[in-house]
């Protein structure tokens, strides 16, 4: 594999990450105003908190795997 295909995949992985952390905040402030509202249970207030979690997670784990996958094969 040539040098520009590993910089493509790199320079794409990071994109997708910088997407993802820009993305974060209204996720955020749209899982405090969910968790807020009235009549949820603590232990759904608790499941509604985790969502941050797991989108940066994913945004994270899929920017690693495109830059695995470009630089591996």
């Amino acid at each position: 594999m040539s040098v520009n295909e590993s910089t493509k995949g790199i320079l794409s992985a990071v994109i997708v990450l910088v997407i993802f952390l820009a993305l974060l905040p209204t996720i955020v402030g749209s899982v405090v105003t969910a968790a807020g509202t009235t009549g949820l249970s603590t232990s759904a207030a608790s499941i509604i908190n985790l969502i941050p979690l797991v989108v940066a997670a994913g945004g994270i784990g899929l920017a690693g795997w495109l830059a695995y996958d470009k630089i591996k094969g």
